[in-house]
């Protein structure tokens, strides 16, 4: 059964390996190899090798950046079949490159590593190759990513508004209330707060503010006032946070 198996699952591999490098050469190269247009020939095709030779993957273990350069599979027996495995930089359509060879172009220096399979039908034996190979040359900078600018700040005076519902309220929102009040108080900053349910005229914006943001319940809304220079900004629309300490640095934040 397994004797059985071996060449189907070899064909199977090998067909899908090559219909993977048509495609991927195909996609970078178009239809002209990269050896076409500088008019470099491949390595010329072996002659028959012996059943004991080892696979290997020929070619140079440094070349400058930006030159084509040929690497082949050599060392297989007539019963064998080798190929590079599919990778933007190799040249491998078997359209258009001999089996078991590959044209390596890279423009930017660093190490690379090749890597080929070779399946010997006979003695059923799939072999793996690989080859480092370094790629010389000046490396060129990445060009400096222009630092991020900080949000231009809203002018104007900062004003805190809590949205809090008297009869609804609980001991802890009670005690965080109260923390803020001192804490506003006592950094000089424009602070109210107000009932839900109040219907006055400036409070309006402010309710549409919460119902558009889908805040509901005890709200937190900082926010810059419109002057004759600027029309006004929101600065937190938020649920009023349950710990005064959190309620105290969402503040500090809005406020900067």
């Amino acid at each position: 059964m397994s004797s059985n198996l071996f060449p189907l699952t070899g064909a199977l591999l090998f067909a899908g390996l090559f219909a993977g490098l048509s495609a991927i050469s195909s996609h970078y190269c178009g239809d002209l190899t990269v050896g076409d247009a500088l008019g470099i020939e491949p390595p010329a095709i072996a002659a028959p090798i012996a059943a004991d030779a080892i696979p290997t993957i020929a070619g140079p273990d440094e070349t400058p950046a930006g030159k084509p350069t040929w690497f082949a599979v050599t060392g297989i027996s007539s019963s064998a079949s080798a190929a590079f495995l599919p990778t933007a930089l190799l040249d491998t359509d078997p359209s258009r490159v001999v089996q078991g060879n590959a044209l390596f172009w890279v423009a930017q220096p660093g190490e690379y590593v090749l890597t080929a399979i070779v399946v010997d039908w006979d003695a059923k034996r799939f072999t793996p190759l690989s080859k480092q190979v370094t790629v010389t040359g000046d490396l060129k900078p990445n060009p400096p990513v222009p630092p991020t600018p900080d949000p231009t700040p809203v002018p104007g005076e900062r004003f805190v508004l809590i949205v809090s519902e008297t009869q609804d309220r609980t001991p802890q929102e009670a005690a965080t209330l109260a923390a803020l009040r001192r804490w506003l108080t006592d950094r000089g900053v424009d602070w109210r707060i107000i009932d839900p349910t109040t219907e006055a005229a400036w409070m309006e914006p402010h309710a549409a503010k919460l119902r558009e943001a889908g805040v509901k319940g005890a709200a937190l809304l900082v926010y810059a006032p419109a002057s004759d220079s600027h029309p006004g900004a929101y600065l937190a629309v938020e649920p009023l946070p349950g710990r005064s300490q959190e309620a105290i640095a969402r503040i500090e934040e809005a406020l900067k």
